[in-house]
């Protein structure tokens, strides 16, 4: 075999590797981007009422919940960030005088505005969940999250747009969102409502093929912190 033929082998066997050796979904945090982008500093003021929103202390509702007892508590991390609005939201269950309040669900909401009239978000978990649990307490804790500490869930973006004068619904875009559970469904569709006063999140599991859902849980939150809502 000669030189040059060797040296060819060589090439293509190293472009085959690199090729092989690309990192999966759960390894990456980088993500595709709206087309433009709009942030905070310079948004309109139906971005900052959506922020503002979405940040601070809900309970669940008992007579509206799947799951009646829970938490849910969102605060601002990285705020100086320049590609977006990133909001922290733990959700849990809480506690019955014998048993201390359990995380259930954490997540990082990065959002911008691409549009005057959409709200645009990408989804993030943790690598190391356990270490960030109840960190919404501890603003120390909170400032020492960065982007290298978060997972992007590749497929799980939201679309929100703004519905009435304090009303914003929004919905999960497409059908890649793999499911929080060990489910035999193809991907999870996530339904939003918000309003100064209330959260509802509505999941639900669903087949690729005919879209038919296997289960929906729904979780509707009452702010609790009032002062904040009428600020």
């Amino acid at each position: 075999m000669t030189a040059a033929r060797i040296q060819l082998v060589l090439i293509v066997s190293l472009l085959i590797l690199f090729t092989a050796c690309q990192p999966d979904n759960e390894s990456r945090t980088d993500e595709a981007k709206p087309p433009a982008t709009q942030f905070l500093a310079d948004a309109s003021t139906m971005y900052q009422d959506f922020v503002h929103a979405w940040t601070g202390s809900f309970v669940s509702d008992a007579s509206h919940s799947s799951q009646p007892g829970r938490w849910l508590e969102t605060r601002r991390i990285m705020p100086d960030s320049t590609n977006g609005y990133y909001l922290y939201t733990e959700e849990g269950i809480a506690g019955d005088g014998e048993h201390d309040p359990v995380t259930t669900r954490q997540r990082v909401y990065r959002f911008v505005q691409p549009d005057d009239t959409t709200l645009w978000a990408s989804v993030f978990v943790f690598r190391q969940p356990v270490r960030f649990a109840g960190a919404w307490n501890h603003p120390a804790r909170l400032a020492t999250i960065e982007l290298d500490s978060l997972i992007y869930l590749r497929g799980c973006h939201l679309s929100f747009k703004q519905t009435g004068a304090d009303r914003f619904e929004g919905q999960s875009i497409g059908d890649t969102c793999p499911c929080d559970s060990n489910s035999e469904a193809d991907y999870l569709a996530s339904r939003f409502v918000l309003t100064p006063t209330s959260l509802l999140r509505m999941d639900s599991e669903k087949l690729r093929v005919g879209g038919a859902a296997l289960s929906t849980q729904s979780y509707t939150y009452l702010r609790k912190d009032s002062d904040f809502a009428s600020r």
